[in-house]
């Protein structure tokens, strides 16, 4: 029956359609039309189609098509040329920032200022007995500060290499290293440092000097009563005052940084990296880049240890272009405070401060349907933009959804850098829709100087490490106890080409063990080709671990998927070839709790044993990936207590050490037949 014989008169409902159809179309013109001006983001000559392309001999390189856009500057070839290149390129303008307090601005140095005193302190140096050349080794143990990099600098203008420690080697493993490359003079950060580098049961047989940063009188008097010389920094500036010495410039293959391997077990590991190498890190990261630029303008806020290679590959860059940086004023736990102050538009920001970030988020939208479906609303309108290459702060979801969070990170950020662990692709995806600026997903390691891949800037997918830097190659070896084979694309990374090291410092046993004789490094990392060319990380080789049934698992990458949980800070999963299932440590969320289960212990173990279970069926984990029982820990994993290298990444060995009663506890009294 038809709208005519039954007399209904349907021409108004008709007519309101048809309105509300031109309305919506209006909306979606105006939508369109006001995205013109907004800035695209596509890589110059590239293709998202072809990243890599596989040569004749199965390594795969950057895809090239058509010609590229320049950085329109040369790279210089020493790592003390990039300093003095920013002097020139910034007109002497802000270089190093730093505060005294949370509620104190930044005071500057500029670029000018630092190379005096990287001249002052060098010739200092030099005066305190350090012969200018490439085989003397400045060893460095202290925090991120202006102090740092000075020492740095200061270094390469005599031609000496720094080598800096870090705590979670170990007293003794601190020790080891020192002893081992035969340093004389360590520059170190405070009492703290001291007291760490002075508990471990070796002696320091070469150790004749000490520079504070910072000390106290007992400090310097144990220093004096094991027959060290201590000097304050200030002391070794005005040192190189009163006795000058002509700079000794190093060249570009002398030997520039020894850099312990964040991931060291055993006796710790130095990868020697030259100037040349670190300088064309450097390049092939800008050149990653394009057609984002860096410039005088650009700030970054320095919170990563420096003893960790991408902190000073970052640095580098920015010098280079004449940027600025300022530094974490009191530790990672006031970041936000240091960032709200200092505004950067670029900078690292690791998968664990994103995660913090992302985890935030969700809970203000969680419980409430209107929330989510808003907030997912302006994610799906962002992610669409970011498709045709459009970033921008200032749609109408930035001012009523993402503004906030914006705001939290200064408001300026137009670039982020992240790496050092694997990524939830939704969590990436759903940052740089809220951030408005792009992500580059890094891929390296230390023995590569930081880079391996970089994802193409405006690249829509998310999920991957995208492809080969500029002059790298990557081959996939064969994992056969883990089902991966080339030849199906999927394999151990293996990476050549001008970022590799020149092998592991007096160690020609342990270089062999890593780099093989065509000059690949076997990362330990499993990677897959994907679609146009992405690397995807899937699998680590080294720390996977056999289950009774015969099963293997990768901790790392079923961590990665329970993380996405909200309700965990802290999960660190383990096994035995004993038993069919997993364990896991866990440190909560506390404030995400329900309170009902907060102050109960046992409440709070059978309330995560069921989030475990719920991400897990969510993620898409096998049931015995998931943990069948848990371990409250009484703190997060921290650089400080040692579990955590600079790279944040979790020290496994470290903690199956620490933890070994507790993971033994949970497996007593289960058969081994149990699920």
């Amino acid at each position: 029956m038809d709208a005519a014989s039954t007399g209904v008169d349907t021409s108004g409902g008709n007519n309101f359609l048809g309105i509300l159809a031109t309305l919506w179309g209006i909306i979606i013109a105006v939508y369109f039309w006001s995205l013109r001006s907004a800035q695209r983001i596509r890589p110059v000559g590239r293709s998202f189609e072809y990243q890599s392309v596989q040569r004749k001999n199965g390594a795969w390189t950057r895809g090239k098509m058509g010609k590229l856009d320049k950085l329109g500057i040369e790279v210089p070839k020493t790592l003390y040329e990039i300093l003095e290149h920013g002097l020139k390129a910034s007109g002497d303008g802000k270089c190093l920032g730093y505060r005294t307090s949370l509620t104190s601005p930044y005071v500057w140095l500029s670029y000018s200022e630092v190379l005096e005193r990287v001249k002052y302190f060098g010739a200092g140096l030099v005066y305190l007995g350090l012969k200018p050349a490439s085989e003397s080794f400045v060893g460095i143990f202290a925090r991120t500060s202006p102090e740092w990099v000075i020492a740095e600098y200061a270094s390469y203008a005599y031609s000496l290499v720094t080598a800096p420690i870090y705590d979670s080697l170990g007293p003794e493993g601190c020790q080891t290293a020192l002893n081992r490359l035969g340093v004389t003079l360590l520059i170190c950060g405070d009492d703290k440092n001291f007291q760490t580098l002075m508990t471990g049961n070796h002696v320091l047989k070469k150790l004749r000097n000490i520079v504070f940063i910072q000390s106290s009188e007992e400090t310097r008097a144990k220093a004096h009563a094991l027959g060290i010389q201590v000097y304050q920094f200030e002391d070794v500036v005005e040192l190189g005052k009163k006795h000058p010495t002509p700079l000794r410039l190093p060249r570009p293959d002398d030997l520039a940084m020894l850099n312990f391997t964040s991931g060291t077990t055993g006796e710790p590991k130095s990868a020697m990296l030259t100037h040349r190498t670190l300088t064309a890190s450097v390049e092939a990261i800008l050149t990653s880049m394009l057609p984002l630029r860096l410039n005088t303008e650009t700030t970054s806020l320095a919170y990563l240890p420096l003893a960790h290679v991408m902190e000073r590959i970052e640095e580098l860059a920015i010098f280079l272009y004449g940027g600025k940086v300022g530094f974490n004023s009191n530790g990672v736990a006031h970041l936000i405070e240091d960032i709200q102050e200092l505004k950067p538009d670029v900078g690292v920001l690791v998968p664990r401060v994103l995660n913090r970030i992302y985890g935030k988020m969700m809970d203000n939208i969680r419980g409430s349907l209107i929330k989510t479906f808003i907030f997912n609303l302006a994610v799906f309108c962002k992610t669409v933009e970011m498709r045709f290459g459009l970033y921008r702060k200032n749609s109408i979801w930035d001012y009523l959804i993402f503004g906030k969070v914006q705001k939290t990170l200064g408001g300026r950020i137009r670039c982020v850098a992240t790496g050092s662990a694997p990524q939830d692709a939704k969590m990436t995806n759903t940052m740089k829709a809220a951030l408005g600026c792009y992500f580059f997903e890094i891929y390296g390691q230390t023995e590569t100087a930081g880079i391996i891949t970089a994802t193409l800037p405006g690249d829509p997918f998310t999920g991957h490490v995208g492809c080969p830097v500029e002059g790298m190659e990557i081959k996939l070896v064969d994992v056969p106890e883990l089902g991966y084979y080339a030849k199906d694309l999927k394999g151990e990374i293996c990476a050549r080409g001008p970022l590799i090291m020149s092998g592991y410092y007096g160690m020609p046993d342990k270089t062999a063990e890593i780099m093989d004789p065509d000059g690949f490094i076997h990362t330990g990392d499993v990677g897959h080709f994907v679609e146009g060319g992405r690397l995807k990380i899937i699998d680590r080789k080294k720390h996977i671990f056999k289950l009774s049934h015969g099963e293997y698992v990768a901790p790392e990458r079923v961590e990665t998927e329970l993380l996405t949980s909200s309700h965990f800070q802290q999960i660190f999963v383990d096994g035995s070839s004993l038993h069919p299932f997993t364990v896991a440590l866990v440190y909560p969320n506390y404030d995400l709790l329900p309170p009902e289960v907060r102050s109960d212990p046992e409440q709070t173990k059978q309330f995560l044993l069921e989030e475990l279970v719920n991400t897990g069926k969510r993620r898409h984990l096998r049931s015995y990936e998931v943990p069948k029982k848990i371990y409250l820990l009484p703190e997060v994993f921290t650089l400080e207590n040692g579990f955590l290298t600079p790279t944040q990444k979790v020290r496994r060995e470290a903690v199956r050490v620490a933890f070994k009663q507790q993971l033994a506890d949970m497996y007593r009294g289960v058969s081994l037949t149990d699920n």
